[in-house]
């Protein structure tokens, strides 16, 4: 990482370098968010990777001053660049351009002050389609509508500033209809609050053909929604149905551990203990301890 470094008069440059490093790590953020969280979970925006570049900037000074001069005005400015950092995380708003009309903002010149931290688009995420069914990278904004984001600024109750943004994700592959995100911004804390399209988890290639595979997708959803109790549930019911299944069972008085044993005796002596076949049956008797006891922890 090469080190930065500013003309000690040169102000205006530096606090436009920190607020170009806020918007990335806003957006890094947001991608951040829509990827890997899911409704009702949050990520916060931190600002410890720019303080600590802040902490490693030389400054250069074209007048001659005493070092002692130079210590004080070095440290202002890192202090004024870090107080930037924190006011634009939690106390300035947000406004966001999508891919299909980007937002953009002149730098500041002299005199003037942040009123809105500008941030070009929102970025691109890697989510499943519902059309296609697959992973796929999604653009912000959509082309068929005449507005691509709203945004709303909300009276709050502290200082930190609270903002609701509604952002459309067109998939790049299909271009069909977007998923609409709705993202609730508290200061620096960003929880996903809503959705248009109601969350699916892919289906691994190696369950897809099995049958029962959508209780596994339904289990991860619970999971995710902190359900832990409805998870565990679903993915009893996806063990069990595989097995009627393989077993061509429709007596429907046999029990979890009759299936389970059935399902064993079916085994070829030699298939490894470790294989899923002879797993399964533990993988079963735990998740239904766990339901038994009304055990909601994650482990």
């Amino acid at each position: 990482m090469n080190t930065l470094q500013f003309e000690l008069h040169d102000q205006i440059g530096a606090h436009n370098w920190t607020h170009l490093q806020v918007r990335r790590v806003v957006s890094a953020a947001i991608a951040d968010l829509l990827e890997n969280k899911h409704l009702y979970q949050s990520v916060t925006v931190s600002g410890e990777p720019i303080d600590q570049r802040i902490e490693t900037t030389r400054f250069r000074s074209e007048v001659a001053r005493t070092p002692r001069a130079m210590e004080h005005m070095f440290n202002e400015m890192k202090t004024s660049m870090k107080a930037l950092v924190a006011a634009d995380l939690s106390f300035v708003e947000w406004r966001l351009g999508t891919y299909i009309r980007p937002f953009r903002q002149q730098l500041l010149q002299a005199g003037e002050r942040m009123s809105a931290l500008a941030i070009e688009q929102a970025p691109t995420v890697t989510v499943l389609c519902d059309r296609c069914d697959q992973i796929w990278p999604h653009n912000s904004g959509y082309d068929g509508w005449q507005s691509n984001m709203r945004e709303w600024l909300l009276p709050g109750s502290g200082q930190e500033v609270e903002q609701l943004f509604l952002i459309p994700y067109q998939c790049q592959k299909c271009r069909g209809s977007p998923v609409v995100f709705m993202i609730m911004r508290r200061g620096a804390k960003m929880p996903i609050v809503g959705r248009s399209i109601f969350e699916r988890v892919k289906i691994p290639d190696y369950l897809r053909n099995v049958p029962g595979s959508e209780h596994y997708s339904h289990a991860a959803i619970a999971f995710n929604s902190n359900h832990v109790l409805a998870g565990l549930f679903y993915l009893r019911t996806f063990i069990e149905q595989y097995w009627r299944t393989i077993l061509g069972c429709e007596d429907l008085r046999m029990t979890g551990e009759d299936l389970a044993n059935a399902y064993k005796e079916r085994l070829p002596d030699d298939w490894p203990t470790g294989r899923v076949g002879k797993s399964l049956g533990r993988v079963y008797d735990e998740l239904s301890e766990k339901l038994h006891a009304a055990d909601a922890s994650a482990e």
